[in-house]
């Protein structure tokens, strides 16, 4: 096998896990992104088998799931339709878009189904014991248990109301310092379509609970759209829009709001949550997804409090990853790849792959690698005789974007840097500040890259404290960096202030296990 789709293993944060049922080993920070060319190892099996969950509609009663509850579903997503449209202060519609306005946010983040999940109602002494297996050195003892709980609720993509779902972690047990701070918690590449979502899987469901709320937090952790944990499936092709900030961006925040609609409308559940003490750890694409949310979150929701943010391994400039990905076949290019395929999906145009990707034997990837992304999280093809960029993509894409001059190729320049930081058009409004951790031998991210575009940031009026991990890879730098990550996201909860010295200085590499 070939780096080509193998890259597929790519900008990952929230773990490549199995379920209980077939054996296989969670970890909270690994390569697990869906591979085209090998058995699908990361989204897990089915719902958890075993007693049968709960499902606890929105005014708070337990009933068992039912057709009664799906044609409920379906009637408020009608009832959404209705939601007035809602302007936000620049225009979203770009990269020649159809105009389109939000919809109202404060009518979004309404929980329509949740089920407690099989590992759920943890004991302290069995979250220490799972943490344990997973080798996360550094992560505190947990103090309280944890009730982990999927769920689904409303959000908005383009002005359209659709659903999303995720997980909620919520401390158990007593003498829990209530209301608790949240955290969001943004997982890494795991796939392009429902089966993919981390909330399917028991393992990789629980993970956020039993870091964060085994600590105190409350912890959501949204699928992102594209990726429906549970209820109905998305609509037969859909494709989760990766690394697109705002399709990302908003959901996460319904995410948050969902969170809150929960806790304060249902008996059932013990618990507050504290709307100005919210915090945000991703890694990998979900430390793109933290970027992006950061970003939005004072247009979109007002309402929270960002104390911080850790943007783990995430790439800011996918404008200049993507020159670097096109200038010679690197893991990093498949990452561009599937983003481009999914950025067309989203942006609505152009029509097909054809003046993009080549369409010849065996794999004819201009016709059928949307199929790919939409059917499964490890489609079988064999792309062991994939050895140049050529294979792929047409040469006009590969010269021209290789020497980044992107605008030959429109509109594919207009797309990756609308989802970059340093060439977002959305105002920057908010000042969180945020830790971004880099892994020095990263072999999916062009540190290089990073590092040009940082001081950059930095310039614009970002508080950013530096931290790369010495000789370690793209996973297992963000994993070494999680105790300093948790550490650091307290310290500001507890309003302790950034080191003067720190802020926006490049600080030599450091070995992350000892921080």
């Amino acid at each position: 096998m070939r780096w080509w789709f193998v890259g597929l293993t790519l900008l990952v944060a929230c773990s490549t896990t199995s379920s209980p049922t077939d054996g296989g080993r969670g970890d909270v920070f690994a390569d697990g992104g869906p591979d085209l060319g090998q058995a699908d190892l990361v989204s897990g099996g089915p719902l958890d088998q075993g007693s049968p969950d709960l499902l606890v509609a929105q005014d708070g009663d337990v009933a068992d799931v039912s057709d009664d509850h799906q044609e409920g579903l379906d009637h408020t997503a009608e009832e959404a339709t209705a939601i007035a449209p809602w302007q936000p202060p620049f225009d979203p519609a770009i990269c020649g878009m159809e105009a389109y306005q939000w919809l109202d946010p404060a009518t979004m983040g309404e929980v329509v189904l949740m089920e407690e999940m099989l590992m759920s109602k943890l004991t302290p002494e069995t979250i220490d014991g799972l943490l344990s297996e997973l080798a996360l050195e550094g992560v505190p003892p947990a103090k309280y248990g944890v009730r982990n709980f999927r769920f689904r609720y409303t959000t908005q993509d383009r002005g359209a109301p659709i659903e999303a779902t995720g997980t909620i972690g919520i401390p158990w047990g007593e003498e829990v310092p209530w209301p608790a701070p949240v955290v969001l918690w943004l997982h890494g590449s795991t796939g392009f379509m429902d089966d993919c979502a981390p909330s399917k899987d028991s393992m990789m469901g629980a993970a956020p609970g039993a870091l964060w709320s085994a600590q105190g937090y409350v912890v959501v952790a949204p699928d992102y759209i594209g990726q429906l944990g549970m209820g109905e499936s998305s609509p037969p092709g859909s494709i989760h829009p990766y690394l697109v900030g705002e399709a990302t961006a908003i959901a996460n925040l319904d995410s948050v709001r969902a969170l809150f609609n929960l806790l304060s409308g249902n008996d059932d559940l013990e618990g507050s949550a504290d709307p100005e003490r919210v915090v945000i750890m991703g890694g990998s694409q979900g430390g793109h997804a933290a970027l992006f949310t950061e970003r939005y979150q004072p247009h979109y929701a007002p309402e929270l409090h960002l104390a911080g943010v850790v943007a783990a391994t995430g790439p800011m400039d996918l404008l200049g990853e993507g020159s670097y990905a096109m200038s010679t076949l690197v893991p990093g290019s498949s990452t561009f790849l599937f983003a481009l395929v999914a950025m067309k999906n989203w942006y609505g145009h152009p029509e097909d792959l054809f003046d993009l990707f080549t369409n010849q034997e065996p794999y004819f990837i201009a016709e059928k690698v949307e199929g790919y992304m939409a059917d499964s999280c490890g489609a079988q093809i064999d792309t062991s005789e994939i050895d140049e960029l050529s294979d792929v993509f047409l040469p006009d894409i590969i010269t021209h974007s290789a020497s980044g001059n992107w605008e030959a190729i429109p509109p594919w320049g207009c797309y990756l840097e609308t989802n970059s930081i340093p060439g977002t058009p959305v105002p920057r409004v908010g000042d969180t500040p945020i830790l971004t951790v880099y892994s020095g031998d990263d072999e999916l991210l062009n540190n290089s890259i990073e590092r040009t575009n940082w001081p950059k940031i930095c310039a614009e009026g970002y508080t950013l404290q530096y931290l790369e991990c010495a000789g370690l890879g793209h996973s297992a730098g963000a994993v070494a960096a999680l105790p300093y990550s948790m550490k650091w996201l307290k310290a500001r909860l507890d309003g302790t202030p950034i080191d003067p010295d720190d802020i926006c200085q490049m600080k030599d590499p450091v070995d992350c296990s000892t921080l």
